[in-house]
């Protein structure tokens, strides 16, 4: 359904993932409403490794971009 829509394909999303590798809360950074939830629904299924901090896993904030295809 979002091929029809003539809106921006990318959706920027602000997320933690924990020393496990567990993706955190999420917040929409950037993107068109009606995809918003399809991209928090998106990375749900991504698998994240843990950042490594001198050697040890350790959480890390960062900026997840999904962009949607035409």
């Amino acid at each position: 359904w979002a091929k029809k829509l003539d809106v921006n394909s990318v959706v920027k999303l602000d997320a933690v993932i924990d020393a496990k590798g567990n993706l955190g809360p999420t917040k929409i950074v950037y993107g068109p409403r009606l995809l918003e939830r399809a991209a928090e629904q998106a990375v749900q299924l991504w698998i994240f490794e843990p950042a490594q901090l001198n050697g040890k896993p350790a959480a890390t904030h960062l900026v997840l971009t999904v962009e949607f295809q035409r």
